[in-house]
C-alpha cells in the first residue's frame, strides 16, 4: 500500500547568489509558510518544478528565458526567495 503525501504548490521567484533569477513551483506541507520551509535545517536542498530561468549570465544564454522541468537547488545558493 503506498501513501501519497499531499503538498501545496507555491509559485516562487528565486534570486541566486550568482545573479541567476528563476521562477517555478515549490511543494510544501499544507499550511506551512514559505519562510519555515526554506529555513528548515533538516533539508539542505529543495526541489523546484516548472522552472524557468529569467536571467542567466550572458556567457551561457544571453539573458533569454530558458525552460527547465525540475531542478534540485542547494539552499545555500539562494540569496532571496519570494512567493509570487
Amino acid at each position: 500500500m503506498s501513501m501519497k503525501v499531499i503538498k501545496e504548490q507555491r509559485d516562487v521567484e528565486i534570486v541566486l547568489v550568482d545573479g541567476n533569477i528563476l521562477t517555478g513551483k515549490v511543494h510544501i506541507n499544507p499550511g506551512e509558510r514559505i519562510f519555515d520551509f526554506i529555513n528548515d535545517n533538516r533539508e539542505e536542498f529543495i526541489v523546484v518544478t516548472e522552472t524557468t530561468f529569467v536571467k542567466k549570465p550572458a556567457v551561457y544564454i544571453q539573458n533569454k528565458k530558458v525552460a527547465e522541468s525540475t531542478i534540485i537547488l542547494n539552499k545555500s545558493s539562494i540569496k532571496w526567495l519570494e512567493e509570487i
